[in-house]
């Protein structure tokens, strides 16, 4: 008994940071224990595992280095071998650590399976459960000194590809959802082996958990070794760029091609069942699950529609009540969730994609909007007609004649039409027209309503993937904004792909500019003070519209702010595009339908995207 206390105090001094109460919790319990009971062992099991379990959710959310967890006895115990020294490398340590866990980890799945194949052996009809165990368990072993050997390459050489004084990428990324995945797997092995000689275990419910997750670290698996392949193209080219072979399709289409037919053929159902999102906090965790439901609830009510009459999916938003009680069925087998909602991301086309993204939109989620969003005396679209006009030049050197740069309407793809923008603001301002109940257009000159014009104007574009939502549906937040900086907001529905694709946006969003700039009276603003803002999508085109003033020398915007902004839109490979596999907010189906409507992008990986989707 004195060595156990003995390990309980050295796992103690270094756990108790982490989860002191918890740990005190142990302590007491183990004092309790008698120097003969001959439990001993089981109870230093489940001491060690005890505080294991702590160091298991440190793991998951830092780099720290796990070997002091991990007592020498229980390391003795289990195989593992003595770490290293290595240098103070914080990629280095968590390598290390890493090693120690996947071992660990390996130790119990062979405790485990020997406990069922002894069952196995002893029964004369042996259950089916337990041999389906034991074979993942088996599974589980292959799959980890592969796992171990594609993480410990990728740790040391992830730093490599760090902006300068930024240690984060996409490499780095998708270590930690392998962290986060061997997490798992560890806590629900160590409570089989705390739990299965107990009456009331359920070896049904860790077998499900476990096999889960152990598809999970396959399809990981896969994923580590095609990022090795990128790595070894960098290497080989003697550059350490995030995105391998950028240069054109001739000089990465042996990428592209692997990239197709070896990762974005994976079965990627493991990722949006019951391990939706393992690798986030709890809180995105619960949201990301919501909305995967609702996904796959919709798509199911999308593809009836279309069969029973073609064109008619979108009137599934008409259903939508009555399809969110229908959705009992995915909450209680998410793995039914999970391929229905691969099918739909892959089979089905942009006009689903365009429908589901706009749910926020529907009469549905008006009376939410009414009751729970700040009150905005305006709130009006304005059609915006297609006509020139010319802004001043700003002079580049001084001494300059003053000139103007001529402003055209947007004219790619479909010609020049009018643009809607929506201008919103909680309080009436100087110059600002405004619709009443009876639809007709006025003024306030009530000094007691009528606030003097603003000095600042939020820009706003918002996101969909160049082909989804409208103004109207970021009234979740615009609203929000408005009400707590008191400022006018104008916001532009740009023409959407693939009525309108690429560069119709950027043209409208920049010509919106121009017009908030020609005609700042009209918008209750003083014309001081101007910042952009645009989030995904609207990110993006926020920049082109900082590009193009550059570019035509007039005015630059005050500030940009863009969320999550896809910069580098061509589909080209590269570690944050293997995450995107796994990504339940917008799949990978999704986002290909995206790109290629928005860009019509015709090349080597548009033939075989065509062919694998």
């Amino acid at each position: 008994m004195e060595g156990l206390h003995q390990v309980i105090d050295y796992n103690l001094e270094a756990c108790c940071k982490a989860a002191p109460q918890q740990m005190d919790r142990v302590r007491r319990v183990v004092s309790r224990v008698p120097t003969e009971d001959t439990r001993c062992l089981k109870m230093f099991r489940k001491a060690v595992d005890t505080i294991l379990s702590f160091a298991f959710s440190r793991f998951a959310s830092s780099t720290m280095d796990l070997s002091s967890f991990t007592s020498e006895a229980e390391r003795t115990r289990c195989g593992v071998p003595e770490q290293a020294e290595h240098p103070p490398s914080t990629m280095k340590t968590s390598s290390a650590s890493r090693s120690n866990l996947l071992y660990y980890l390996l130790s119990l799945g062979k405790d485990n399976a020997s406990y069922y194949q002894g069952h196995i052996s002893a029964a004369s009809e042996p259950d089916e459960r337990f041999l389906e165990l034991t074979a993942v368990l088996r599974v589980m072993s292959v799959h980890i000194p592969e796992v171990e050997q594609s993480a410990a390459r990728l740790a040391e050489t992830a730093p490599l590809f760090d902006f300068p004084g930024v240690e984060g990428n996409g490499y780095r990324s998708l270590l930690q959802i392998v962290d986060a995945c061997v997490v798992k797997l560890l806590e629900a092995n160590v409570y089989m082996r705390n739990n299965r000689e107990k009456f009331h275990f359920r070896v049904h419910s860790s077998l499900t958990d476990i096999r889960n997750y152990v598809e999970v670290l396959g399809t990981l698996r896969a994923m580590l070794k095609y990022t090795e392949r990128m790595i070894d193209v960098e290497v080989a080219a003697g550059t350490h760029d995030l995105f391998p072979g950028n240069t054109s399709d001739d000089d990465n289409s042996d990428l592209l091609e692997d990239w197709l037919l070896r990762v974005e053929t994976l079965d990627q159902t493991c990722f949006f069942g019951s391990c939706t999102a393992f690798h986030v906090c709890p809180s995105i965790r619960a949201a990301l699950h919501t909305i995967t439901t609702a996904l796959a609830t919709f798509a199911e009510k999308y593809q009836s529609l279309e069969l029973e009459n073609p064109g008619s999916g979108p009137e599934a938003l008409k259903y939508l009540g009555s399809n969110l009680l229908a959705s009992r069925k995915f909450i209680m087998d998410p793995e039914l969730k999970a391929q229905a909602l691969v099918t739909s991301t892959r089979e089905l086309d942009i006009t689903f994609c365009k429908a589901f993204w706009s749910v926020s939109e529907s009469r549905f989620f008006e009376p939410v909007h009414w009751w729970m969003l700040p009150k905005a005396d305006l709130n009006r679209e304005i059609l915006i007609e297609p006509e020139s006009f010319t802004l001043p030049k700003i002079a580049l050197n001084e001494g300059e004649m003053e000139e103007e740069v001529f402003i055209k309407p947007p004219s790619a793809h479909i010609g020049e039409r009018p643009l809607m923008v929506r201008l919103l603001s909680t309080r009436i301002r100087e110059g600002q027209l405004f619709i009443d109940a009876n639809d007709t257009v006025k003024s306030y000159k009530l000094p007691s309503r009528v606030l003097p014009k603003s000095d600042y104007l939020l820009f706003h574009a918002h996101g969909g993937g160049f082909v989804a939502q409208s103004s109207k549906a970021c009234d979740l937040y615009l609203r929000e904004w408005a009400d707590h900086l008191q400022i006018p907001i104008l916001s532009v529905d740009y023409t959407l792909a693939p009525e309108g694709p690429y560069p119709r946006a950027v043209e409208e969003t920049f010509y919106a500019y121009c017009w908030a700039l020609r005609y700042a009276h009209k918008l209750g603003w003083t014309g001081k003070k101007i910042v952009l803002v645009g989030d995904s999508a609207g990110g993006n085109l926020v920049f082109g519209v900082a590009f193009q003033a550059f570019a035509q020398s007039i005015r630059m915007p005050d500030g940009i702010l863009a969320l999550y902004a896809p910069l580098f839109t061509r589909y080209t490979p590269s570690p944050s595009r293997v995450i995107s596999l796994m990504d339940p907010l917008i799949p990978i189906g999704d986002f290909l339908f995206a790109i290629r409507t928005c860009t019509n992008y015709r090349s080597l990986f548009s033939l075989l995207a065509e062919s694998c989707f």
